[in-house]
């Protein structure tokens, strides 16, 4: 059987090596897929975030080359932010030697072509910033795209027992928020940290050109917050970890109430779903909290390390300026604002540097999906066969589930070319799992299944599913038409195969009275098919190859009486001339089968004819017995008698989960739909009404923006108020950092007897450090209240969705727009979208 889980790659490799991944490992990654959120439950190891390199992995040679060219220009660009610190000392020399006379030649002939220069490099770094930014977000968008087709193209080759032990849910919540993560990782974040890079390197060259010594003072601030962001991406991830298995949780909680939202409301269920994801979100929010109050305190104290240093810096620069050591008065400006741009430009990547991180931890989620070795691989090279007979042999086999529960003890059996075997027995006695076996689904532990004397695990499984036929209890149909789904898995099938079995099936009559036959779409806001039409044309898309080997689970026991009188005609029909297993917990269907093999406690205990058995008296005739078997049975005659469905009916069947198999017919429904569905005994064969052509169009939506979020800060507002006035607050530090210069300079220009310059720069430099400490809290109160902000609001915009959701009626998810799946997609990714205009980037936004 296939295993479950990846073994953790082991770390290789000395120190030294992949600088850019000692920069970013500083969490590490676990599959919340197997966290519980019970304390008492193990947790799986910790996966090692991929390599920084290896996040373009899976590019194209064109994609890896277009993200170079976009980190080249973005290292230009970044260079040009730079060169503004050593141009504006210059124009500040120019207006201090010649005491800001504007009518002074000199003052132009200083000035000017500084000024020019400046204009230059904006353009140049305007020409780079653009390319930066096109070619990553071209190059991300082609790697995550491709990403999630690999990942797909993985989940849909795993094995079932792979597939059973993945929680319901959480492969799309893997799929949507870590492909997310990758995306922010390698789109515009590495663009800024490559631009601060630059930025950093180029002020900390000009720095040491103009003045080396004040340069080496400041350079202290570079590891000091170097190690703020270690400690940072430290703490953040550590309760990122955390928070992961009740998000995980939540989500699953959330998706399994829509998707079965018609079962929850028939229990009466609505207010325990709410309760349970309340309660979820809550414990997880905790630590989401905590994680803005650890982004906004340590790039607070990134700010102050910059004033501090810069303090220290510009008083050295006054006083040598002073005492001659310094001849040019710009150079004051030019060390210590090159340094501060440097820190600067190093404090502000750190959110880029988490984001980077993330993105690191969510590819090693992605990457072990897709990298993980599907059965189906290992087959790829096995011989392809064709079964010519159809004669199936089960020996001995043995099977567990992956929980450990044994389900097949030693079974045995066979099922001779043309006959039609029942397989009977008590729920859980392994008949369904029987049929997975065969199909390839799971791999025995034990014993050998054949099919015309081939062992079925030394066959490529494909040309095994070509030659089997499945019709399972619950019809699926996928989005598209009549068409395209009875040709699943196979393009070459013609119109005329595809016909050919709609009438050996009795489908051909009622599609044929459908808008557009063959052509009609079927599907959420398409045309609705009955339970007994779906089925008839499931059993097509079995039948459809002329498969030697057709597989009935419970095909009948979902449909009323007369559906089911029906499709009881269509699978006679096909199963002539063809080797047939089938599973029915009505044994009244099963009187003509060729033989019966009743199952107990995963063995073989009786196997003969129904006339057989019953005189036997053992646990067969046992369940006719508790089934109330009665001895006269509707014969295929007495379906004359009953209308043909000549019409379609308004039926909706819920959303469904499909994984599918790289055979036609080999797939699960999880959940099934016949947990979240009504079975009605009579259904009224009605048309849907036409929509009229000159229906009027849909109105759009009106936008109502940021007025329509403030209606949903029920009890935030007053934090919310506090928190956007302090960070307009902090829209001061820049012009009281303009003030500071301006008297700096008029400073500089009247040097005096020393007592009164020194107190003088000494009182600019503590006014310079207040500005420090006013940033410091004008940065920790808006980020740490607005997260909090942000998580309560989120999270009760979740809360009151799901409850309205799980309120509406069944008609609300027939639309295509509110359907099921539509609904966990918008709570996936749209709700989640508020929470950034409301915490960190919101709060940027407002004091720049």
């Amino acid at each position: 059987m296939a295993s479950t889980s990846s073994q953790e790659e082991k770390p290789s490799g000395q120190w030294w090596q992949n600088p850019c991944d000692r920069l970013f490992n500083c969490g590490k990654a676990s599959d919340s897929n197997s966290q519980s959120v019970n304390e008492g439950e193990a947790k799986e190891k910790p996966r090692k975030p991929v390599a920084f390199w290896d996040l373009f992995k899976y590019g194209t040679k064109g994609d890896k080359i277009c993200a170079i060219i976009g980190m080249a220009a973005g290292f230009v660009a970044g260079m040009g932010l730079a060169i503004p610190y050593f141009t504006s000392g210059m124009i500040a020399s120019a207006l201090i030697v010649h005491g800001k006379n504007a009518y002074d030649p000199k003052l132009y002939s200083h000035a000017m072509p500084w000024v020019a220069a400046d204009l230059a490099l904006a353009i140049i770094t305007f020409a780079c910033a653009y390319i930066q930014t096109y070619c990553l977000k071209r190059s991300c968008a082609n790697i995550t795209a491709k990403l999630r087709i690999k990942f797909i193209e993985s989940i849909l080759q795993q094995d079932a027992s792979y597939l059973d032990t993945q929680k319901f849910g959480s492969i799309n919540q893997q799929l949507s928020e870590n492909i997310d993560k990758i995306t922010d990782g390698i789109g515009e974040q590495i663009g800024l940290i490559i631009r601060g890079v630059a930025a950093v390197v180029a002020c900390i060259v000009f720095g040491l050109a103009v003045g080396w010594q004040g340069t080496l003072i400041n350079l202290i601030v570079c590891p000091v917050n170097l190690i703020f962001m270690v400690l940072m991406i430290k703490l953040i991830s550590i309760s990122t970890r955390k928070q992961e298995p009740y998000a995980e949780k939540a989500a699953s909680v959330m998706q399994e109430s829509i998707i079965n939202v018609k079962t929850v409301q028939c229990c009466n269920g609505q207010t325990q779903m709410v309760d349970r994801f309340r309660s979820l979100l809550a414990t997880g929010r905790g630590y989401a909290v905590l994680n803005y109050f650890w982004n906004g305190f340590f790039e607070a104290c990134v700010f102050m390390a910059l004033y501090v240093f810069f303090v220290v810096t510009f008083y050295y620069n006054a006083v040598a300026y002073y005492f001659g050591d310094i001849k040019d008065p710009g150079t004051v400006y030019i060390v210590p604002n090159a340094m501060f741009g440097a820190a600067y430009y190093l404090a502000i990547n750190s959110p880029s540097v988490v984001s980077i991180t993330k993105a690191r931890v969510a590819a090693a989620l992605i990457y072990e999906k897709i990298e993980r070795e599907a059965p189906a691989s290992k087959s790829v090279d096995l011989e392809d066969v064709e079964v010519t007979d159809g004669r199936i042999v089960f020996s001995n086999v043995i099977f567990s589930y992956s929980n450990g529960r044994r389900v097949l003890d030693g079974l045995s059996f066979t099922a001779e070319p043309g006959e039609t075997v029942a397989l009977v027995g008590h729920s859980g006695c392994g008949k369904s799992t029987t049929v997975s076996l065969l199909l390839r689904l799971y791999e025995p532990e034990n014993g050998s299944i054949t099919i015309d004397g081939m062992d079925i695990r030394l066959v490529n499984p494909a040309s095994i599913r070509r030659a089997v036929g499945l019709v399972r209890q619950e019809p699926v149909l996928f989005g598209g038409t009549i068409a395209d789904n009875i040709r699943l898995g196979d393009d070459e099938i013609t119109d005329e195969q595809i016909e050919e079995a709609c009438k050996i099936t009795n489908a051909h009559d009622f599609i044929m009275r459908l808008s557009d036959g063959y052509d009609t779409p079927v599907g959420p806001g398409c045309v609705q098919l009955s339970g007994g039409q779906k089925q008839r044309i499931a059993i097509a898309r079995a039948i459809v190859d002329n498969p030697k080997i057709l597989l009935l689970d419970e095909a009948t026991s979902a449909l009323d009486v007369h559906s089911e009188m029906h499709v009881q005609k269509a699978l006679k029909a096909a199963s002539k001339g063809r080797t047939t297993l089938v599973i029915a917990h009505r044994l009244s269907t099963l009187r003509d089968a060729s033989k019966i093999v009743v199952f107990d406690a995963g063995k073989v205990v009786e196997s003969g004819t129904h006339y057989e058995l019953q005189e036997f008296g053992g646990v067969y005739s046992s369940l006719v017995k508790a089934q109330e078997f009665k001895d006269s049975t509707i014969s295929d005659d007495s379906i004359t008698g009953v209308p043909e469905d000549s019409e379609y009916v308004p039926f909706s069947m819920p959303s469904e989960e499909v994984i599918v198999s790289p055979s036609r017919e080999s797939f699960q429904v999880r959940p099934s739909s016949r947990t979240n569905s009504i079975s009605c005994s009579t259904m009224e064969l009605r048309p849907i009404p036409p929509t009229p052509a000159t229906a009027a169009p849909q109105k759009c939506q009106r936008v109502n923006g940021l007025w329509l979020l403030s209606k949903n800060l029920k009890g935030q507002r007053a934090k919310l108020a506090i928190g956007i006035f302090v960070a307009m607050l902090r829209g001061l530090e820049l012009p009281l950092y303009a003030f500071f210069i301006y008297f700096v300079m008029d400073a500089l220009g009247d040097k005096g007897n020393w007592i009164d310059y020194r107190n003088t720069m000494l009182a600019y430099s503590f006014i310079n450090l207040g500005i420090g400490v006013f940033s410091f809290f004008t940065i920790l109160i808006p980020v740490a209240l607005n997260g909090y902000i942000a998580e309560n609001v989120v999270d009760a915009i979740k809360l009151r969705f799901l409850a309205s959701i799980l309120k509406r009626d069944g008609a609300f998810f027939d639309k295509p727009e509110t359907s099921n799946a539509k609904l966990v997609s918008m709570m996936n990714s749209d709700v989640p979208q508020i929470k950034s205009k409301i915490c960190l980037v919101g709060h940027r936004q407002i004091y720049e």
